[in-house]
């Protein structure tokens, strides 16, 4: 009993709080010092830049935009991500400002003896998920049971990759009904399409753009329409509240008919807008126009527009009102030129 007691007091006292080791500590990150041309220093984090001005989190100040143009010095305690206007991104401490650059360390070689010109700096800290996808997805879907019966069911999603030297946008949709009356089901709509689009900046406005798409369409007697070409774009307006751009091209432009009819090779000029006007948090229209005169013959023309009215459900989920016309102005033997196709449907953005 008495070497149990004797156990329990040893155990009791290595186990104690004042006797256990204390945790190792990270040692703490020396703070950033940022100095005005007035003179005043600010000690704190820098987090990054927008636009013309400097983020700096201070312990005492909270968190303070700095204009750029008033920032004489900079010294960082760690290294900061600093993006080049060419579209470098360098990991660096800083030193401070010499002659209009900044003295750029190197943690791992120390002092690179090159400086960074202000005038050449893009952005410090800037998002990492920048380049993130983004997009949306729709589905429709209509049943109607009586004197008449129909179904119907649609499905889309858009997407796109944006950084400041490039873009990828991709789309696809799909489109299916029938109807009856009496006897068999009838197909009224089965349509299928997509499009994919690499955009390079020559500019903040300027870009050269690679563009290809397909779409197939059983009641125009439509087995393939294919079009692959390059082109110039200029993007007036990079919004919110509104975004938009204009395109122009040559595209190699091909169809195929579902009956044998002569098949249609050629080469067409390309022409297209996109227009995004955001109303307000809630209401957006979206509007894409595209036009394929053609070089060879010139009859022959062919005309897209894709018109949508979206309006906030919840942060991600939305209703759209959708107007899609096509127009061939050489359509298949007995076909419509003028195509029109209205859906409504609920979406998800992300």
């Amino acid at each position: 009993m008495h070497d149990r007691l004797i156990r329990l007091a040893i155990a009791t006292l290595i186990f104690s709080p004042l006797h256990r080791p204390a945790l190792a500590q990270e040692p703490a990150r020396a703070p950033d010092e940022v100095t005005l041309s007035n003179g005043d220093r600010i000690t704190g984090i820098i987090e990054s830049t927008t636009e013309d001005k400097l983020t700096i989190t201070s312990p005492v100040l909270g968190e303070i935009e700095v204009p750029l143009a008033e920032i004489a010095n900079m010294v960082t305690g760690a290294p900061l991500a600093l993006r080049t206007k060419a579209g470098e991104t360098l990991r660096r401490d800083v030193a401070g400002i010499e002659g209009g650059s900044l003295v750029l360390v190197d943690p791992a070689a120390g002092p690179t003896g090159i400086g960074l010109a202000l005038e050449d700096l893009e952005a410090i800290n800037p998002p990492e998920n920048e380049a993130a996808w983004t997009g949306s997805i729709n589905l429709g879907l209509q049943l109607t049971d009586g004197n008449s019966e129909r179904r119907s069911a649609n499905a889309s999603a858009d997407a796109e990759r944006r950084t400041k030297q490039d873009r990828i946008s991709a789309k696809g949709a799909w489109n299916y009904s029938q109807e009856r009356s009496t006897g068999d089901w009838n197909l009224t709509q089965r349509r299928l399409s997509g499009d994919l689009q690499y955009d390079y900046f020559l500019s903040d406005r300027l870009y050269l753009l690679a563009q290809t798409g397909a779409i197939g369409d059983t009641l125009a007697n439509l087995d393939l329409r294919y079009t692959a070409g390059v082109g110039l774009g200029y993007q007036w307006l990079d919004g919110p509240p509104i975004s938009f751009s204009t395109e122009a091209g040559v595209s190699y432009f091909s169809e195929h008919y579902r009956d044998g009819s002569p098949d249609m090779d050629t080469v067409a000029f390309r022409g297209a807008y996109s227009l995004v006007w955001e109303f307000n948090d809630d209401l957006k229209f979206l509007q894409d126009v595209v036009a394929f005169p053609g070089l060879e013959e010139i009859d022959d023309i062919y005309v897209t527009k894709d018109s949508r009215l979206q309006v906030s459900l919840t942060e991600a989920m939305f209703a759209q009102l959708q107007w899609l016309l096509n127009y061939d102005n050489t359509p298949a033997p007995g076909r419509e030129r003028l195509d029109n196709l209205y859906l409504l449907s609920v979406g998800w953005s992300f």
